[in-house]
């Protein structure tokens, strides 16, 4: 790949700049890698005749199948390998340009991302995001409205999602709180390291309260809060 030859000189274990800009690639990558993992699970289901539209309560009029999700995989993959080349170019000199600052390639890849994912126009995939906006809106009420298979797997998803979450975090404290042209925010004082543990430690705290909300209404529907004597 691009990237590798680019750093075929150039030691990414040592570069101070690589390793302060890494987290911001890293939780994208782990997201597109996510989305890759769900399309094999659906593919799956798909060859070996698992129901999962009914599992999951999914439209069975719905198109949501592994072409649709792998289609949206690898145009999430296709932009990240375009960018992140072009910064890996950037950053071991085999390129020059200066319309673009090296360190900002990830933010414009982190916003392509977000908009695909969250942009209210009827275009690229609006009925994948509509069901997602749904669904979201499910587990936030789910403590009172009720807990079905699809609202505690959705939830449970969020809990695996912690590490592209600190990425995220520390992508926003990035672009934020850096200063640029002060050479000690390379090195251990970047300020973002510490910030992002607290923002995980909420995340975490927020996610496995809702699960216990969860859990605690799903007793009380079944009414199985006390074992029978």
């Amino acid at each position: 790949m691009s990237f590798l030859l680019a750093y075929s000189g150039r030691s990414v274990e040592t570069d101070p700049i690589f390793n302060r800009d890494f987290p911001i690639w890293r939780g994208s990558a782990f997201v597109i890698l996510y989305v890759w993992i769900i399309g094999l699970n659906v593919y799956f289901f798909e060859k070996y005749m698992i129901s999962h539209r009914i599992i999951f309560d999914l439209n069975q009029k719905g198109k949501t199948n592994s072409n649709r999700i792998f289609n949206i995989a690898g145009l999430f993959s296709t932009i990240f390998v375009i960018i992140f080349s072009a910064y890996a170019l950037k950053l071991s000199d085999h390129v020059h340009y200066e319309s673009i600052p090296h360190r900002f390639l990830g933010l414009i890849n982190w916003v392509v991302i977000l908009i695909i994912l969250l942009n209210p126009l009827p275009i690229l995939y609006r009925k994948s995001r509509l069901f997602l906006a749904k669904l979201f809106l499910k587990v936030l009420l789910s403590p009172f409205i009720g807990v079905p298979f699809l609202i505690s797997w959705t939830t449970d998803q969020f809990v695996s999602l912690v590490t592209p979450f600190e990425d995220l975090a520390y992508t926003i404290c990035y672009y934020t709180k850096i200063d640029f042209s002060n050479p000690d925010f390379i090195g251990e004082t970047n300020p973002c390291r510490s910030s992002t543990r607290i923002a995980v430690f909420v995340f975490a705290c927020i996610t496995f309260g809702y699960r216990i909300s969860q859990c605690l209404r799903q007793g009380y529907d079944k009414r199985k809060f006390f074992g029978e004597h």
